[in-house]
């Protein structure tokens, strides 16, 4: 068998699986969705230079092992070649009224996994690490499951096992105990829980599959549609607000939003794909946000149109002052705007150990619907807390794709 797959990956599992997205409900061709948010999978994609992209995703909030592997038909219905498969802290908390054992419950996930396997593609199974609020029998059920899954990926060529409960647990602690930190109400995961997990996971996986190939930044004219998108012209651009002083580069727009000031300026790409826009944010207040943006041309774009919005963006200082690095396709007649790297927590801050990584957004496909008046590009940072920052913003990226 070849070493490297492809990179398309499919989730399937609980609420902490479908906080993908901002929806949370299954997503893919002709269904809705389409704002990817802070979470482990988009994490280990963005620090991996877009190590994989998500091609659709099967998860729901609520949900057993039982109703949402319902989907596994539809799922390896899209191509994919890896499934992750993700929580059945549902499947334990609901034991005691459907009866399941954790024997029950592993024999669902195993059996879900062979059949990824037996379909060419690569299932990849979480070790479950539960909540602070399990009871001593839960833990029990939940701490059986995870080992049968260790001893089924013992035996089974082509099967995959992350051991995402080793880095949530609190080892250090006398007793069961999530990290502090990890998540906001000691189940599902908060910013710092989703970059440590992604951080692993993206180490994990590069094991298996290469990045997405970057394709030029979209310089190409035949399937780019931004000017000056390797900031090239280093002058010329809009500076239309006040607070911020510098150069912006030609076709672009530096705009702000909330109490918030600093400057920018153009300077070396770190991978040396053109230039970069430096971003210093002085000062500023909770929710005060500054963005660089260009608007492409309408008439090059038809409804119907699949259009997927990319970028690059290092945090050079300051992630632990900003809430969300966010890429947005902005789309004229589109209520939510077409995002990675959207943090849904309202304040939450991102790590600081994002300082110094470089975060490589792509956003989900998106079908241009009739009636759409204008498609721009967008990236925009937002401050969690008052204090500054320091990021880079290159590559710039708005494609047209022949294929979901």
């Amino acid at each position: 068998l070849p070493r490297l797959y492809g990179n398309g990956v499919v989730p399937l599992g609980d609420s902490r699986m479908a906080a993908t997205t901002v929806d949370g409900s299954p997503f893919g061709e002709g269904r809705t969705p389409h704002v990817k948010t802070v979470h482990f999978l988009n994490v280990a994609a963005a620090l991996n230079d877009g190590l994989f992209s998500l091609r659709a995703g099967f998860g729901r909030s609520g949900w057993r092992s039982d109703q949402y592997l319902t989907y596994l038909d539809d799922a390896l219905a899209v191509g994919a070649q890896f499934y992750p498969i993700f929580g059945v802290a549902n499947d334990i908390a609901q034991a005691s009224t459907t009866g399941d054992t954790a024997l029950a419950i592993f024999n669902r996930i195993r059996d879900a996994a062979l059949k990824i396997v037996r379909a060419g593609r690569t299932p990849v199974l979480f070790t479950e690490p539960g909540g602070n609020a399990f009871t001593a029998d839960q833990i029990t059920m939940m701490l059986e499951i995870n080992q049968r899954l260790f001893e089924f990926v013992e035996g089974t060529r082509g099967a995959l096992l992350f051991d995402m409960a080793s880095i949530m647990w609190d080892l250090s602690s006398a007793g069961f105990a999530l990290k502090a930190g990890y998540t906001y109400d000691g189940l599902h995961l908060a910013a710092l829980g989703s970059v440590a997990v992604g951080e692993a996971f993206g180490n994990f996986m590069r094991a298996h599959v290469n990045p997405l190939p970057a394709l030029g930044g979209g310089r190409s004219r035949a399937n780019g549609f931004l000017a000056n998108p390797l900031f090239l012209t280093v002058t010329g651009g809009s500076l239309g607000t006040t607070g911020f002083t510098g150069s912006v580069p030609a076709s672009f727009s530096l705009t702000k939003g909330g109490t918030i000031a600093g400057s920018v300026s153009v300077v070396g790409a770190p991978d040396g794909r053109g230039k970069a826009l430096q971003v210093d944010i002085a000062s500023g207040a909770a929710g005060g946000y500054v963005s660089i943006s260009q608007d492409a041309t309408p008439g090059d774009f038809s409804a119907g149109d699949l259009v997927e919005f990319g970028s690059k963006i290092r945090v050079v200082s300051g992630a632990n002052n900003l809430r969300e690095t966010r890429l947005n396709g902005s789309i004229g007649g589109e209520a939510n705007p077409v995002a990675d790297g959207y943090n849904a927590g309202l304040y939450e801050a991102l790590p600081a150990s994002l300082n110094g990584k470089t975060l490589t957004l792509r956003s989900l496909p998106f079908k241009l619907v009739a009636g759409f008046s204008w498609v721009g590009w967008q990236q925009r940072i937002t401050l969690a807390a008052n204090g500054s920052a320091q990021a880079l913003i290159w590559n710039p990226t708005l494609r047209k794709r022949f294929a979901w």
